[in-house]
This record gives structure tokens, C-alpha cells and sequence, in this order.
């Protein structure tokens, strides 16, 4: 696996083993999809008797397809990348848009125009030019959006990951420039969670515009890698912190913290804790688990979606307490919330 500090990115990289199969299903239903709606509307301009009707609305849904069908696209190659346990980054989103959306948007005016004006001949009849003009300036403008949108997307990729730091640099800090870095990863793990919480809120309203809901998955997406970044650069900090003072730095945030600390201490990697007495070995799993969890009652937004604690695990198909099975901290310490549904937090109160 790439060190995530490794921000390079060559289109040869991705793994078309991955990429291909969810491509040819996207083609395949998108196609079935288009057939089935021009014989849709092909049968109810004729019931109506208005065949000029047939073109204009032939046009603007293969413009509304094309744009589904390039988010699909998009997404896919962020999935099969993320598959390969690599990081997005701005050459990343860049790439996606030069070498996949920019020729598929092309295919399909070449494609649709050429469908077009074949049918215009088997009927004998000259095919709309200015209606087929103006697609294809619609296609270009869709063409520009989705540029602009993707460019927009990869800068602010770029502040994701401009923070991440190796660990020989880290490890090069003295105990003052550690402390103020780990400061500043853990405020900006704080914030990555608050505006999760956020986007999550705005998915769970279940908006059914698809084109509206787009934007929200994908920063959600960038916020949860910035998550991820930050949470590693404090892993760092910490053990590099640990080394220069050979104590558990932590004890000074445990013993100011929030009234239910008192029950809940841990080490710096999360991979022990002690809770109500008791001390806990952890799996890296639930080490990851239980760290978010905590960042995130620190930060006063307790709650955190299952989604993004598994995203966190790279175990999407997972289940949360699936890391915690014969665990006696499940129920106690990490408790699951009837409202919000699919929620979790710390019982530390």
C-alpha cells in the first residue's frame, strides 16, 4: 500500500480489473434505460398526434441521462480507487474528468446526433438541424459544468490533504511544535465530524433530486477523508509525543475534561482503555471505533452515522457491532441511538 502521504497520481495506476465490470453494468442499464424512454416517448407523441413533440423531448432526455450517467462514471472510478486503498487527490478528480466524463459527454452527441439523423433518413426527412445545434451547446455547457464542478472538487481535495505529514517529518518536531501540531490536527478532526454530522443530516432528509443529492455525497466523501488524514496525523503526533516525554501526554486532557471522563481514560493509540475501572484491550478496529467516537464527544456532537465509522474501517458492508461481537463494551460504552436511527456514541455521562 502506497504511504497516504503520496499524493501522486498516473491513470495507469487504476486498476481496470475493478473499474471495468462496474463501467460495462453502468453502459448496460443506462442504454436499456434509453430504449425503454424513446419508445416511451416515441408512443405518447403519436397517441397525441405530435410528432414535431418527438425530437425536443428526445434531446433534453439524453441531456439529463448523459449528466446521471457521467455521475455514475465519476463515481465508479472514486470507488474502484478507494478499492485499491488509495487516497483521492486533486490529480485524481482532474484525471477522471480529462480521460472518462470529457469523452463520454462527446460519445454521446456524436452518438445521439448520429441516431438522429439516421432516423430522419430512413423516413425521408431532413433532419433538424437547429434543434441538433442547439443539443449539442447544451452538451458542451453540461461539459463546462461538470468541469467546473470537478475543478471546485479537487481544491478542495487539495486543502483535505495539504495538512498530511509522513512520519519522519513529524518525528522531526521538537515537544513544543508537536503539541501545537497535535493541536491543530485534533481542531481539525473536530471540525471534519461537525460537518459529517452536518451533511449526514441533509442524506437523512432524503432529498430524491439525484442532482441535488450529488454534490452533498461528495463532499461528504472529501469531509470523511479529511477525517481519516487528520485522525492519522494525530496518531503520529502522539506517538512522537509520547517518545520526547516518555509520559501519557493525555492524562492533562483526561483529567480536564467533561464530567463523564471520569469513568473513561485510555492510551494514546486508543488500543487500551480503562472504563469504569475496568481495562480493555482493543482491536485496531474498535481502537478506530472508539477514537472517533471520543473526538467526537469532546467536540460536543456526540453522535456519530454507522456509515462513517465503517467508511473509517474501510468496511462499508459491515456492521458496527460486528467489531465488538462478545465485547462487554458494546451496550455499555458504545451504545446505539434510537433517535437518530443508525447513530452511535460513547455512554460517558
Amino acid at each position: 500500500m502506497a504511504d497516504p502521504a503520496d499524493h501522486r497520481f498516473l491513470w495507469e495506476n487504476l486498476d481496470r480489473r475493478l473499474l471495468s465490470s462496474k463501467l460495462d453494468d453502468i453502459s448496460k442499464n443506462m442504454h436499456e434505460h434509453a430504449v425503454a424512454e424513446e419508445r416511451r416517448i416515441h408512443s405518447e407523441v403519436r397517441k397525441r398526434g405530435n410528432s414535431a413533440g418527438y425530437l425536443p423531448r428526445l434531446l433534453e432526455f439524453h441531456e439529463r441521462s448523459t449528466d446521471e450517467w457521467a455521475r455514475r462514471v465519476y463515481d465508479a472510478h472514486v470507488e474502484a480507487w478507494e478499492q485499491q486503498n488509495r487516497t483521492i487527490t486533486p490529480a485524481f478528480v482532474r484525471a477522471v474528468f480529462d480521460e472518462a466524463l470529457a469523452p463520454l459527454i462527446a460519445s454521446r452527441v456524436s452518438s445521439v446526433i448520429g441516431e438522429v439523423t439516421q432516423r430522419a433518413t430512413r423516413t425521408k426527412r431532413a433532419p433538424n438541424a437547429v434543434a441538433l445545434r442547439a443539443f449539442a451547446r447544451r452538451m458542451a455547457g453540461l461539459a463546462s459544468r461538470w468541469r467546473n464542478n470537478l475543478e471546485a472538487t479537487a481544491v478542495a481535495v487539495e486543502y483535505c490533504v495539504t495538512p498530511d505529514r509522513d512520519r519522519a517529518t513529524i518525528n522531526a518536531f521538537d515537544e513544543h511544535q508537536v503539541r501545537d501540531a497535535l493541536a491543530q490536527y485534533e481542531a481539525g478532526s473536530r471540525q471534519a465530524i461537525t460537518r459529517i454530522a452536518a451533511l449526514e443530516q441533509a442524506l437523512a432528509r432524503g432529498e430524491r433530486n439525484v442532482r441535488r443529492l450529488w454534490p452533498v455525497r461528495n463532499n461528504l466523501r472529501i469531509e470523511q477523508q479529511r477525517h481519516k488524514t487528520f485522525l492519522r496525523l494525530c496518531g503520529l503526533a502522539r506517538e512522537r509525543l509520547q517518545t520526547l516525554s516518555g509520559a501519557d501526554f493525555d492524562k492533562e486532557r483526561n483529567s480536564a475534561g467533561k464530567k463523564g471522563d471520569a469513568n473513561f481514560s485510555k492510551s494514546g493509540d486508543y488500543c487500551s482503555i480503562k472504563y469504569k475501572g475496568v481495562l480493555y484491550r482493543l482491536t485496531p478496529n474498535q481502537s478506530k471505533i472508539v477514537r472517533m467516537l471520543h473526538d467526537a464527544y469532546l467536540a460536543g456532537t456526540p453522535a456519530l452515522r454507522g456509515d462513517t465509522l465503517l467508511a473509517a474501517l474501510e468496511a462499508e458492508t459491515s456492521r458496527v457491532r460486528d467489531s465488538f461481537k462478545n465485547s462487554p463494551l458494546w451496550g455499555t460504552l458504545i451504545v446505539s441511538n434510537r433517535s437518530p436511527r443508525g447513530t452511535y456514541q460513547l455512554k460517558l455521562e
